[in-house]
Parts: C-alpha cells; sequence; structure tokens
C-alpha cells in the first residue's frame, strides 16, 4: 500500500497471508509521508505474514507517529512487525517511528523490528517523557544509530536485540526479560544507564568471548547495576565447556554495581566438567573469571614436584 499523503488511522489490524508492505506513493506527490497511530494501535493476528511500514527502494520512506499511548500486539510468530528502510545508505529517512513522548507497549509472541542496515539512518526518535515498554515471549531488534532517542525502555518478558545504538535511553530488563547484541560484530548499543533485575538475562548469542570480547553490549555513560546475577542468567554460551580464562561479558564506560552470590574464588560456581566461576568488575566491565578444578590444580602441582625431584 502506497500513502499519496500523510495520513492517520486510529488502529490498524493485519490478516494478511502475504507480505503487507506501506511505504510512500511510487507515482505523483512522492516524498517522505507520515502515518500517525491513535490509541487503538496495531493488531497483527495469529497467522498473518510479515508487515512492514516505512520499507523503500527509493530515498523517501513512511515515517510511523505514536499519536496516543498505545500497544502493538504480534500474535503471529510466522512474520514480523517491521518498522524501518531498506535503504542502505546515508540518503535514507532520518526517522521512521516517532514515539512524541508517548508510551508504547509491545506484546504477543510474535516479533518487532525497527531497523535500518544504514548507519547513518535513525529509527527511532522520542524525548525523555516517551517510553517503550517490551511484553510477551516474542523479540525487539532495534538498529540504526537512534542518535536523538533519549526513552526509557523497560523488557519486562522476552527478548530485546540492540544492533545499532539507543541514544541516551536507559534500559531496564525484567525478571523473564532478555538482553542481547544478537550477533552485532561492534561492541557497544548502550548511551546510558543498564539495570537487569534477579533473573534477568544476557544473551550472547554471536558474541566472541575473551579477556576483549567483540559483540557485546556496551555503555558510553551511566550505571551498569545487576541484581542477583547468576550464570544460568546467561543465554547462548556454554560455559561449561569455556577454557580457564577471563571472559569479558558487557563493557561499561562508567561504574558498574554487582550483586550476586559467585563474587570470588571462595565464592565461585562449579561447572558441570569441575572447573569454577565468578564475575567480576575489573574495568568498569561486567567479566566472568574461569579457574581450574582445585583437583586438576593439586595433580599439577605434584606433577611439577615430582618431575623436580627426578631431575635430583
Amino acid at each position: 500500500m502506497n500513502l499519496a499523503g500523510n495520513q492517520a488511522a486510529n488502529s490498524l489490524t493485519f490478516r494478511n497471508t502475504g507480505a503487507f508492505n506501506i511505504g510512500p506513493n511510487s507515482g505523483t506527490n512522492t516524498g517522505n509521508k507520515s502515518l500517525t497511530i491513535g490509541s487503538g494501535g496495531i493488531t497483527k493476528n495469529l497467522g498473518s505474514a510479515a508487515v512492514n511500514i516505512g520499507r523503500s527502494g527509493t530515498a523517501n520512506s513512511v515515517s510511523a507517529v505514536i499519536g496516543a499511548n498505545q500497544t502493538w500486539t504480534n500474535n503471529s510468530t510466522t512474520g514480523a512487525l517491521t518498522v524501518g528502510t531498506t535503504l542502505n545508505s546515508a540518503s535514507a529517512p532520518s526517522a521512521t517511528l516517532a514515539l512524541s513522548g508517548r508510551q508504547l507497549t509491545l506484546d504477543g509472541a510474535g516479533d518487532f523490528q525497527f531497523v535500518t542496515p544504514s548507519t547513518a539512518g535513525i529509527v527511532l526518535i522520542g524525548n525523555s517523557a516517551s517510553s517503550l515498554i517490551k511484553n510477551g515471549a516474542g523479540t525487539l531488534s532495534i538498529g540504526g544509530a537512534n542518535s536523538t532517542l533519549d526513552a526509557s525502555i523497560t523488557v519486562s518478558a522476552g527478548t530485546l536485540y540492540v544492533t545499532g545504538t539507543l541514544g541516551t535511553s536507559t534500559v531496564e530488563v525484567g525478571a523473564t526479560g532478555t538482553v542481547g547484541r544478537n550477533g552485532a560484530t561492534t561492541n557497544g548499543g548502550l548511551g546510558d544507564n543498564l539495570t537487569i533485575l534477579a533473573g534477568g538475562n544476557i544473551d550472547l548469542l554471536g558474541a566472541t568471548l575473551g579477556s576483549s570480547s567483540m559483540g557485546i553490549l556496551g555503555m558510553t555513560s551511566g550505571t551498569l547495576t545487576l541484581g542477583g546475577l547468576a550464570f544460568t542468567d546467561l543465554l547462548n554460551w556454554d560455559y561449561n565447556a569455556a577454557a580457564v580464562g577471563t571472559y569479558e561479558l558487557i563493557e561499561t564506560a562508567t561504574a558498574v554495581s554487582l550483586t550476586t552470590a559467585f563474587d570470588s574464588e571462595a565464592n565461585a560456581f562449579t561447572f558441570l566438567g569441575g572447573n569454577k566461576g565468578y564475575f567480576t568488575t575489573t574495568g568498569n566491565s561486567l567479566n566472568v573469571v574461569i579457574i581450574p578444578e582445585p583437583g586438576a590444580a593439586l595433580l599439577g602441582g605434584l606433577g611439577m614436584l615430582a618431575l623436580l625431584l627426578r631431575r635430583r
């Protein structure tokens, strides 16, 4: 569907079995357009296919504007609801979803994507009065630069993947929520405070972990706060099979406040293979230190002693 002018709707419901696209007019009256959505929000029915708002192969696109506090519900696990542009260049539209100081709640088992492949592209804009709440089992992926975003983001359930950056927004991950980079090749994503409550998860999918990891979350300011962090909160990393060493999980530029039962070698968690691990905040990053099982260390020491005695 092409918009010939700026449009408004109180609500949108999608039942489509084929992909549905809302973009700018391709004939006369071209240019960027806006679609303002009212308090009825958006509903994507069970089994509906992908819906794309603002996606375009030209330099023009459609910006979605949040006209009132509302909920978007995606009940379909077979098609994501996407807001963004496909144009991968510096001329990509500067904004595709304006929160406008209002609250947008995302719900349902299906996925949401607020993305642009352009590093210069901005998907989300919003001031400090804006809030974004992630409910439901699905994922929300946010890409693009988003340098002007200053919102409050809450992950009450499901997963937030930050493949771009979130400006100066604050992020809170609840007890059934998850946050990660989802294979992004660079570190970062967060500009201000990140709080992960007890039971909240860190998804390390696609990360290359080591003393200086790649593809992990990072912050440019603010405080990283972790309440009751456990090893079972680390997803998509087989720490039981990891070698002895130090592994960086989140890098942060300001400060870390860590609450965990596994805070030292004396309180280390025992892995299935016998090695042990604990969390540290060395260098204002969240790290895991893995040490050998005591038996292996003892046997190694006895072996060295026997070798010395034999040389004598």
